[in-house]
C-alpha cells in the first residue's frame, strides 16, 4: 500500500510543524486542492500542553472550531484511512470523500447526541396547549419555510424575550390530587394507580429504537448513516444536508431509501 500522493503537500507537509489558525473558526471540510472532493476532519480538542505537542509533532492543523453548540482549540484529525510502514509509522493513504464522510458522521455521532440530551435537558417546562406541561422544544417551524427552497425548515428557539417567562415563574410546581379511598369495612386505605396509557413509553421506545436503526442502515447501506443520524435527531432534510455538506435533492433521494430501509427494519424488530 502505498502513500498518498498528496500527503506531504497537504496534511503532513510541515512535518513536525502545525499550522496555526487565526481569525476565522476552521471548517470540518475543505476542498482538496489537488482533487478538488471534500477532505474531512474531526476535531479533538486539546486540554494539555501535551495534546498541543503531540499534535504538532504530526502536522495536524490546530486552532479554534465549532464543535456543535461549544467553540474549542482542538487539532483537526483527519479522517482518512492509515497504514503502517515497514518501521511502523502510522501515515495517510488517499481515501474517497464518501468514506471519510462515513467516519466522521460516525465518530461525530455519539458527541451530537450527548449536546443535544443536554439541551433537552436544560428546557424549560411550559404549556402543552391541553392542560399540561411539555419540554420546551429546541426548534420550532419556520413560517418562511418553502419545499425546494433554501430557508430551512426550522428555527432554533431564542430564550431570550420568552413568552412564557412569568409562567415559568408562577407555575414551577405541578400537584396532583389525592385520588386514595378507603376500604368500607376495614378502613384501609387503597392506592390509586392511574391506568398507564397506550403511548405512555412511546418515548422511551423511540430513544432505544433511533440508535438501533442507525446501527442497521451502518450494515445495510453505510453511505446513509449521516442522514440516518440527523433525521433521527429531528433534523430536517435541508438542515440535516447543509450541516453534512451534500446537496438538499441529494439528501431527498437518501431519504427515500432510508424510507424502505426503515420499514424494512420495523418488520423485522422486537418492541418490547
Amino acid at each position: 500500500m502505498k502513500k498518498s500522493d498528496n500527503q506531504d503537500s497537504h496534511i503532513n507537509s510541515a512535518q513536525g510543524q502545525a499550522l496555526e489558525s487565526h481569525g476565522n473558526l476552521i471548517p470540518h471540510h475543505r476542498p482538496n486542492p489537488i482533487t478538488g472532493e471534500l477532505d474531512w476532519f474531526v476535531p479533538q480538542e486539546i486540554k494539555e500542553p501535551a495534546d498541543e505537542e503531540l499534535a504538532r509533532l504530526r502536522g495536524f492543523e490546530i486552532g479554534w472550531t465549532k464543535y456543535g453548540f461549544r467553540t474549542i482549540r482542538a487539532a483537526m484529525i483527519p479522517c482518512r484511512l492509515v497504514a503502517r510502514d515497514a518501521n511502523g509509522n502510522e501515515y495517510f493513504i488517499d481515501t474517497p470523500s464518501e468514506i471519510q464522510h462515513q467516519r466522521y458522521c460516525a465518530i461525530m455521532g455519539d458527541e451530537w447526541k450527548e449536546q443535544d440530551a443536554a439541551k433537552q435537558a436544560g428546557r424549560c417546562q411550559i404549556p402543552d396547549g391541553r392542560g399540561g406541561v411539555k419540554r420546551c422544544p429546541t426548534r420550532i417551524p419556520n413560517p418562511t419555510y418553502v419545499p425546494g427552497g433554501d430557508m430551512p425548515k426550522t428555527l432554533p428557539i431564542s430564550c431570550i424575550g420568552c413568552n412564557y417567562e412569568p409562567y415559568k415563574s408562577a407555575c414551577t410546581i405541578v400537584t396532583f390530587s389525592n385520588l386514595e379511598s378507603s376500604h368500607l369495612e376495614t378502613g384501609d386505605e387503597i392506592p390509586f394507580e392511574a391506568v398507564t396509557p397506550d403511548l405512555y413509553n412511546e418515548a422511551d421506545r423511540y430513544m432505544r429504537l433511533s440508535p438501533a436503526f442507525v446501527d442497521f442502515v451502518r450494515t445495510r447501506a453505510p453511505e446513509l448513516v449521516g442522514l440516518a443520524s440527523m433525521l433521527t435527531r429531528e433534523y430536517s432534510r435541508s438542515d440535516a444536508a447543509r450541516m453534512l455538506g451534500i446537496p438538499t435533492s441529494t439528501a431527498g433521494s437518501q431519504k427515500q431509501r432510508l424510507r424502505k430501509l426503515l420499514l424494512e427494519f420495523l418488520d423485522n424488530c422486537f418492541i418490547p
